[in-house]
């Protein structure tokens, strides 16, 4: 049976279908990672009822009987001309805010799942969509050859840590090292760190690029953490590593609170670590760890028990680094310009 993918504005009896196979699916990912969340059937019904009041399409793969066997919910977002996401994505994004497939072991799972992403591409480009992105769970990875068949390729991955301290995961940093909160006058050097971070990975990822976003969207950050706005009311705290006067390490972290949010994170309040940068020339001293350790124990003043990030899967830097202090790739992203 070739699969059939049929397009249609998300109806009451479909949106039933699709929250039940939904379920089916959520329970095999989080039998393949216990991180993974169990979403509610509440608020999966909530979702839905969202997305049919505002008539999304839905892309339904139906079998023989008629019945629905998959489907995915396709939209395309756009950013504004400063905005930063612009970095690593293009301003008309084709996204997915949900897609269930049948089990990986089930017959004709693989040609199904190759007709509902060649569906979702060509719907991202007739919405006019310049590229898009699929997140799915590291753990199920046999979606992976399917994707990178229509040329998706593996990006970033979100990644988790339990919130133990980092003591001893490394050697002591060199010494005369100072880690301190960053402090007003400091911006134009953490703005330059933030663009030298993207100008490393435009040479390891197609997807990345410097664009005015980057500082636009940092100057903001940083006004709002030396006008004294704290971490729970979503401002950055911004750490700097110093070495006899001078800068060489910066790292910016924040709250996310999850509890009450649509997300594959179980829900509870997560510390971000964001921008993450030791200066070339004193990489492998032990720095990038101390800021961690820092960020770390400051974050956990807030409550939280868990922390999280993204990195670039094909930086070798940031992969060997964070795994090695604990962050297990939980979620991976897969782009197409």
């Amino acid at each position: 049976m070739n699969p059939t993918v049929q397009i249609a504005p998300l109806q009451e009896s479909d949106a039933n279908t699709l929250q039940r196979l939904f379920a089916q699916q959520n329970r095999r990912q989080v039998g393949l990672d216990a991180a993974l969340r169990h979403f509610r059937d509440a608020a999966v019904a909530d979702y839905l009822e969202k997305m049919q009041s505002s008539q999304r399409d839905l892309l339904k793969v139906v079998d023989e009987d008629g019945a629905i066997c998959a489907g995915a919910l396709p939209t395309v977002i756009e950013f504004p001309d400063d905005s930063s996401m612009l970095a690593i994505y293009p301003q008309r994004l084709g996204v997915v805010g949900m897609m269930s497939l049948p089990a990986p072991e089930a017959p004709q799972t693989m040609a199904i799942a190759h007709a509902l992403v060649e569906t979702v591409e060509s719907y991202w480009q007739s919405q006019g969509a310049i590229g898009g992105v699929f997140w799915w769970p590291t753990a199920a990875s046999w979606i992976e050859p399917t994707l990178h068949q229509r040329d998706f390729l593996t990006y970033t991955a979100m990644a988790v840590r339990p919130g133990d301290d980092l003591a001893a995961l490394s050697r002591a940093p060199s010494d005369g090292l100072t880690i301190r909160r960053a402090q007003p006058g400091e911006e134009e050097t953490l703005l330059q760190f933030m663009v030298e971070e993207m100008v490393f990975h435009e040479d390891i990822t197609p997807f990345a690029r410097v664009v005015p976003g980057i500082e636009v969207d940092g100057r903001q950050r940083l006004a709002a953490a030396w006008a004294g706005n704290s971490p729970e009311a979503g401002a950055s705290l911004f750490f700097v590593a110093e070495q006899q006067g001078q800068i060489v390490g910066m790292l910016e972290c924040a709250l996310s609170d999850l509890r009450d949010r649509w997300h594959n994170l179980a829900p509870e309040l997560y510390g971000d670590i964001n921008t993450a940068i030791v200066a070339e020339a004193y990489r492998g001293q032990g720095i990038g760890h101390s800021l961690l350790a820092t960020a770390v124990h400051e974050l956990k003043r807030y409550g939280t028990r868990r922390f999280s990030l993204y990195y670039v899967q094909a930086n070798p830097l940031s992969s060997r680094f964070w795994q090695s202090k604990g962050f297990r790739p939980l979620l991976s992203s897969y782009h197409k310009r």
